[in-house]
């Protein structure tokens, strides 16, 4: 089973929780129990750290993280 991190949209806790992939829609926070919290997403482990919500560039280099 993996380990799948999260931040919830509630309370804004930030977790990872062991549970299998097709249970993964049916994660609750484990400080106030909310239902539904935002899976974020890992990199390989040694890597560094995690990447939640990356933002798409604009293309351009109009942009800090496109230049």
């Amino acid at each position: 089973m993996p380990i799948y991190e999260f931040k919830c949209a509630s309370c804004e806790n930030e977790f990872e929780t062991l549970i299998s992939s097709a249970k993964v829609e049916e994660a609750t926070c484990p400080d106030c129990g909310a239902g539904k919290p935002r899976r974020l997403m890992s990199v390989i482990a040694g890597m560094g750290g995690r990447v939640a919500d990356p933002a798409p560039s604009c293309g351009a280099g109009a942009c800090a993280r496109c230049s």
